[in-house]
């Protein structure tokens, strides 16, 4: 006769189910820092559970020096002996440049519980996966974690994220989708990142968070280093603008029910 399995065996054995990580990179002209990028992710005390990196839109040598990663990798860590694959992918020209990315990266990973979005610009710290990881499963009402960094102006407004490094809950970003009748979770017409998609999730009750402590190493050509800030304000304006608007609308909507108006 088989012994049983104590239940707190059981137990103990489902609280320790690891979480998945699918992380999507988007990259186009990015042969300056990709390869420094690909080799944070795999120093990480955390890897990713597989690794997309999305190349898009590009004329240099991204594709190939991606592809000096592609395959399996086995890596020993602080956190004990990991797995994870990198897959590089060619999708060509793309008019919606990061944004149609970030939305076929989706396709990719969607069976994982979480999203890990890097730019192809950004090396991150060894420690950032395991800590984004740690706080995301401590609360199943957090949509999103995002890093914030030097480059990046640090904004009070929890809506709005570094940007250059966030985890997403896939499960949040399938309840955006279906809330709003979309078809990926970033929106084609969205020309501020990830901003409109940070809001839907507020608006379906998730949790958006900035982190400030882990460091991020972003690396800029040129005067992608003004652009990335005027992204960054682009994005604060946008949410401020629809915040503001959001207020408005609902203190006229007071004052006609006070006057006997119908709303």
């Amino acid at each position: 006769m088989t012994d049983l399995v104590p239940l707190e065996a059981v137990l103990e054995d489902i609280s320790a189910h690891r979480s998945t990580i699918g992380c999507v990179i988007p990259a186009d002209n990015e042969e300056e820092s990709i390869t420094q990028v690909i080799q944070s992710l795999l120093g990480q005390t955390r890897l990713p559970d597989i690794i997309h990196v999305v190349v898009n839109n590009t004329s240099d040598a991204t594709v190939r020096r991606a592809s000096q990663f592609a395959g399996p990798h086995e890596v020993v860590t602080d956190l004990g002996e990991q797995f994870t694959e990198v897959f590089v992918h060619d999708i060509g020209a793309n008019p919606h440049t990061k944004i149609g990315a970030l939305n076929y990266g989706f396709t990719l990973v969607e069976g994982y519980d979480y999203l890990l979005g890097v730019d192809a610009g950004t090396v991150v710290d060894a420690r950032a996966v395991e800590y984004l990881e740690a706080e995301a499963v401590s609360d199943s009402s957090i949509g999103s974690i995002s890093l914030t960094s030097a480059v990046a102006p640090r904004s009070r407004n929890p809506a709005v994220p570094a940007g250059e490094v966030s985890l997403f809950s896939v499960q949040a970003l399938r309840e955006v989708m279906t809330e709003n009748h979309q078809s990926m979770p970033w929106t084609q017409d969205d020309r501020v990142g990830d901003s409109l998609l940070l809001l839907q999730m507020l608006r379906a009750g998730y949790l958006t968070k900035t982190r400030p402590c882990v460091r991020t190493d972003v690396r800029v050509r040129g005067l992608q280093n003004l652009g990335t800030v005027r992204n960054r304000f682009v994005r604060v304006a946008f949410v401020g603008l629809v915040a503001g608007s959001l207020s408005l609308a609902a203190v006229i909507a007071l004052i006609r029910r006070r006057h006997g108006y119908e709303v």
